[in-house]
């Protein structure tokens, strides 16, 4: 009989068992986020908050507009693409901008935008 090709498959077998494993759960929790809306939301929030900086950004009178959000939210806006998410480490949801907007960077559950001359963000 020979032991080492017995043992070789055992080895292989707990080999192709982990890496199931590991395979199941990075699937279930990435599909987690779907199924619990946190994506769903995500895009929502990109999508709704670029659209109403565009809309504040031609409109040809002052403005301001307080955005309220779920919760502790990452806003940033580099090169008129707009990047929203809810975590550190997580991938952002992105919105390209129509309008000309400066670079700026706000995490917070309360999003003030006022247009004067110029679209400010605190």
């Amino acid at each position: 009989m020979n032991k080492k090709g017995a043992t070789q498959k055992i080895l292989l077998f707990a080999f192709y068992l982990i890496m199931a494993l590991i395979i199941i759960y990075s699937l279930s929790s990435y599909l987690s986020d779907y199924i619990n809306g946190s994506e769903f939301n995500k895009e929502f929030l990109a999508k709704d908050f670029g659209l109403a900086m565009d809309t504040l950004s031609f409109s040809p009178n002052n403005a301001e507009m307080v955005y309220d959000f779920f919760e502790e939210i990452m806003i940033e806006s580099k090169d008129s693409t707009l990047n929203i998410k809810l975590k550190d480490l997580e991938i952002s949801k992105k919105y390209n901008l129509i309008s000309k907007i400066d670079d700026f960077s706000v995490e917070s559950e309360k999003i003030n935008v006022k247009k004067e001359e110029k679209i400010r963000i605190s």
